[in-house]
């Protein structure tokens, strides 16, 4: 029996690069292809790896195959050489695509510079020659509808990913350094990892080190308190955790007290990025945009937050999308759905909102002494040499998380429970056990009282009730009330409501805050025929 012409190709093809361009062994390509297609594709892979120009390989089995068609285009031959990608979409409809550079996995959107450069890239190596702009463009038009609908569905991330029960931790653009996080330990890992987005701008994490202790970390905060410090932390082991929700880290202190450098710090931790904070952008849109790009959002100098920017920030920190048009388009919407770790910093109280209040830790550094400053120089150096001892401690915290998980079981969790509940599952890598509740506990004491004075009508209702235990009345009843006992006691500056109407949505703003004081507002209506509205408030005397 003779032999197939494709029995020692691939060793043929190492003493004649010319092998497979003979016509026998095209006859028997286009065979195989015909009836045996995987097995055709994995010759032409390691045919291809042998260092055969697969483009031309191609075209000559056309001209060998006359059932093949003669109206192949360039588009044609730019869509054929991400065949051995991986396209897939998420759940926001995006596209993407895996591919293996020097034996390392990469994952970019099909829009992104970064594929259409591997691309491009494969095609010069098939063809000899790049693309057209706009050969390249309508062939990645093809390969997102068929990642769309016809690839699977996969999730995306930035930074940290989950594999069944362990979490991955992308170092950065080298590809191969990922560590994997289980419930016994961290280690490199040499599976199956994550599908990890790398914008130009991220950078790299040291790979940790073990033998380290979290207390190194006390030299480079300028925290106020061992509260303040543990809370610092608790945010580090959340924003470690690739699902939120997270707690927005809120940084106030006086000029010189390193809030920028702490912020620094504290994301240099978990995501360093080029530039690592920025200016809080002006609308949610351009929020949403940004947080399409890091794991940590990092924003400096707020001074004040609108109730629009307030809310769009309780969205990213918790979940709860945004959805806009889309450009140039009159009636399709482009949905961002993030949820990610954020740091404020400001000089004084910004955060004004009860809502966005529940989902903060406020940390208020101290100011630095000139004797106590260090040169940038100096301290960066001594930061970069602690930094590898630093991550593997919380990452060792993290990975006695995962085993401690499902073991937590408190009688009431406090405010962000999901939060709340990781940060007991770690904790004990690190303290006693309700550390972190008293902590956290005293910080919403903190805030709640820095909520009220920032409220002149939380104020003013307060007094009022001092010594009361029930009023009721009309909206305008209570405004006229208020004003005359701010005039009594000397409270004329307070800026309050001017009308009755304004009044009484204030007051459904700051019931959360007041229930807190013991003052518990109800609306209800009066027992005569008109069924009149009023306002109840029930309050404590001590």
């Amino acid at each position: 029996m003779l032999n197939c012409p494709l029995d020692d190709l691939l060793e043929r093809h190492e003493e004649n690069k010319g092998a497979a361009f003979e016509p026998d062994v095209l006859d028997s390509l286009n065979y195989l292809k015909t009836n045996d297609f995987p097995k055709f594709e994995n010759l032409r892979t390691k045919i291809k790896k042998s260092g055969c120009r697969v483009g031309e390989l191609d075209r000559r089995m056309k001209t060998r195959d006359p059932s093949a068609s003669d109206n192949e285009t360039d588009i044609d031959k730019v869509v054929a050489c991400a065949s051995d990608a991986e396209l897939f979409s998420d759940n926001n409809k995006r596209a993407y695509a895996n591919y293996i550079v020097k034996d390392a996995k990469h994952t970019a959107p099909l829009g992104s510079r970064a594929f259409q450069l591997w691309l491009t890239q494969k095609f010069l190596g098939e063809n000899g020659s790049a693309p057209r702009p706009e050969t390249l463009r309508a062939a990645i038009n093809t390969l997102e509808a068929k990642a769309l609908f016809g690839g699977k569905k996969m999730p995306v991330y930035y930074r940290l990913g989950m594999q069944e029960d362990a979490i991955q931790l992308d170092l950065g653009n080298d590809a191969t350094k990922i560590i994997e996080i289980n419930k016994t330990e961290w280690l490199p890992t040499k599976g199956t990892q994550s599908n990890f987005l790398r914008p130009d701008g991220m950078h790299d994490l040291p790979m940790p080190v073990e033998g380290g202790t979290i207390d190194a970390l006390r030299l480079f905060l300028n925290t106020s308190s061992n509260e303040d410090f543990v809370l610092v932390v608790a945010w580090l082991l959340a924003a470690l955790r690739p699902t939120g929700p997270y707690p927005v880290l809120a940084l106030t202190g006086e000029q010189g007290s390193a809030k920028s450098t702490t912020a620094k710090v504290l994301r240099s931790l978990v995501d360093p990025f080029h530039g690592n904070s920025r200016s809080l952008p002006d609308n949610e849109r351009d929020l949403f945009i940004a947080a399409n790009s890091s794991h940590v959002m990092s924003f400096d100098n707020i001074s004040f937050l609108p109730k629009s920017m307030s809310d769009a920030l309780c969205r990213l920190a918790t979940g709860g999308g945004f959805s806009t048009r889309k450009l140039y388009s009159d009636d399709e919407e482009q949905i961002f759905n993030s949820v990610k770790p954020i740091i404020l910093n400001g000089i004084g109280n910004y955060i004004t909102r009860p809502d966005l209040a529940d989902r903060s830790i406020s940390v208020k550094l101290k100011t630095i002494k000139s004797s106590d400053r260090l040169s940038e120089q100096k301290f960066w150096e001594d930061f970069e040499n602690a930094y590898p001892k630093i991550l593997g401690a919380l990452l060792t915290a993290v990975s006695h998380g995962l085993q401690n998980a499902d073991k937590i079981s408190p009688n009431a969790l406090p405010r962000m429970a999901d939060f709340s509940k990781w940060v007991m599952a770690c904790e004990t890598a690190f303290w006693e056990r309700g550390t972190f509740e008293h902590a956290y506990a005293l910080n919403a004491e903190n805030q709640l009282d820095d909520l009220i004075d920032a409220d002149p009508l939380a104020i003013v209702i307060l007094g009022f009730m001092d010594g009361r235990t029930l009023w009721t009345g009309t909206s305008s009843n209570l405004s006229a009330e208020i004003k005359l006992y701010a005039e009594t006691t000397d409270q004329t500056q307070m800026v309050l409501p001017v009308s009755p109407d304004a009044l009484g949505k204030h007051i459904e703003r700051i019931k959360p805050i007041l229930r807190q004081k013991g003052i518990n507002i109800s609306r209800v209506r009066s027992n005569d025929k008109n069924r009149t509205r009023l306002i109840s408030i029930e309050g404590c005397v001590f």
